[in-house]
């Protein structure tokens, strides 16, 4: 199987944090890390599955090493790549920009013909037909569908479907929460561990 090419900045302290929990869930052999500062259009074209990382900056900006690749970027043709993008972002001082970078760096990608994958809405509606959770369909949409890219594709916060699936095998009245506030700790990452009652790990 081909490595996956995981881009971030390594020297972002919280990118990068993220970034090895998901290099430590695929395991060192499927990944390999390319510092965004470094890369340039051959290392993207060298993968057929890349998952990107960027953090926020201010009012919805891209970091200067992303926003300075962006022209390069904008010139390749990744058809038939997949590209996942998880971001980070500071939503206590900028709440109305809050990970805007995931969005820009979809519209590129987007663009450039590569494939997004993620929590989309049929990815959601299988996750809860899985367990047993479908008519909880409409209130997860009003709740968690929060990102809407260049091709109209509607992509959910895992993060927060993840957290509400949890509560409701727990406890079939749960009311869904805005979980991505207390997303500072790794208490989900514990919560999930151990648990054989979901098949969502794909």
């Amino acid at each position: 199987m081909k490595k996956i090419g995981l881009f971030y900045a390594t020297k972002a302290e919280r990118t990068s944090w993220v970034a090895e929990k998901i290099q430590k869930e695929f395991g060192e052999d499927k990944i390999e890390v390319v510092p965004i500062e470094q890369a340039w259009q051959n290392d993207f074209a060298a993968y057929d599955c890349f998952i990107v990382g960027a953090s926020t900056w201010f009012d919805g900006e891209l970091p200067t090493y992303w926003d300075e690749l962006l022209p390069e970027l904008r010139t390749m043709k990744l058809k038939g790549k997949k590209v996942a993008i998880f971001g980070l972002g500071d939503q206590i001082r900028y709440p109305e920009n809050f990970a805007d970078g995931i969005g820009l760096l979809a519209e590129v990608f987007e663009g450039d013909e590569a494939t997004l994958v993620g929590f989309t809405s049929s990815e959601v509606d299988d996750i809860l037909a899985k367990a047993s959770f479908s008519p909880k369909k409409k209130e997860m949409k009003e709740w968690y569908d929060g990102y809407r890219f260049g091709n109209d594709q509607e992509m959910y916060c895992p993060w927060d479907i993840l957290q509400y699936v949890n509560d409701l095998c727990d406890n079939p009245k749960a009311q869904p929460q805005a979980y991505w506030n207390n997303t500072s700790g790794n208490a989900i990452v514990r919560s999930f561990i151990g648990r054989t009652d979901l098949n969502i790990g794909e």
